[in-house]
């Protein structure tokens, strides 16, 4: 079977492309341009290039494969990530219609289910009423919180033994997952075509609370670290500062909040996934690839 992905560069993506290769499929790698095609083709993946807003080039992108993994790539320093996020659906749902794709695998997020108080979220709920419009063959995967996501504040724990955490308080637990378990997840939901579940929901096998981070950094960099607190005043001023549009920083603080309160929360009446990937496994992951001689 031959299947189109996007995103092969990025944290799901290659790993949905690398399981179904490993599974003897044939991956089509949709890129932005010549050098990732490049190394799509080195990586023995059939390069396509294609941006994610053309449609007439997707159109080409998604005819004569047998599935589709479908996601929407962050514009974060976007004037509006929401206008941009509505305008890039609209166009992988348009090239799906006009390629006859007989099935697509989308990647949405717990809390996709509301229309409300989620920030970021916003982005994949307008993703899932898209695809709910479009009548097409299409299986969405709502994710829990990335645990690659601690990767930006590892550095900072291994130089100073401090951990800031957005998710408060820091002995509350919440459900995450690893890319690679998303990854792994959606391979499978694509090779199962018409008989996978159109709707699931996934998280790693354990729920992990800030504490829990601190204790495992501090056994993987044999120091001491401490979970400190990011109050939501601070947020979006710090995403600001790192180059966010204004837009995306402010959302940011909303779905930080949506967490916190336990507003963003999966909606528990569809299948759940358990992935195998623990926040263990996933640090030691994290600290390979951020220090390779560690």
């Amino acid at each position: 079977m031959k299947f189109a992905i996007i995103g092969i560069t990025g944290q799901t993506g290659s790993v949905v492309a690398q399981t179904l290769v490993e599974a003897g499929h044939t991956v089509r790698a949709i890129v932005r341009n010549k050098e990732a095609a490049d190394k799509a083709a080195s990586q023995g993946y059939e390069p396509f290039i294609a941006s994610v807003d053309d449609t007439e080039a997707l159109t080409q992108a998604f005819t004569g494969v047998d599935g589709a993994y479908l996601m929407n790539p962050p514009a974060y320093t976007h004037e509006n990530m929401f206008t941009r996020a509505h305008q890039v659906h609209e166009s992988l749902l348009a090239a799906a219609k006009s390629a006859k794709l007989a099935h697509a695998v989308a990647l949405s997020s717990v809390g996709g289910q509301h229309d409300y108080g989620t920030g970021n979220i916003l982005t994949t709920y307008d993703f899932e009423q898209q695809i709910n419009q479009s009548g097409l063959n299409v299986s969405v995967v709502r994710a829990a919180n990335f645990l690659d996501n601690w990767l930006s504040a590892i550095g900072k724990a291994r130089q100073d033994g401090v951990l800031p955490s957005m998710f408060l308080p820091l002995d509350k637990k919440f459900p995450m997952v690893s890319s690679v378990d998303i990854g792994r997840t959606v391979a499978k939901t694509l090779i199962q075509g018409n008989q996978a579940e159109k709707l699931v929901e996934l998280k790693s096998p354990e729920d992990c609370s800030a504490h829990d981070a601190a204790r495992i950094l501090s056994q993987l960099l044999n120091r001491e670290v401490t979970a400190v607190a990011v109050t939501n005043e601070q947020i979006a001023p710090f995403f600001r500062s790192i180059g966010f549009a204004t837009v995306t920083a402010q959302a940011f603080a909303e779905m930080m909040h949506g967490f916190n309160t336990d507003h963003i929360v999966f909606e528990g009446n569809v299948p759940m996934v358990i992935g195998t990937v623990t926040l263990e496994d996933a640090f030691k992951e994290i600290l390979s690839r951020a220090n390779p001689k560690h």
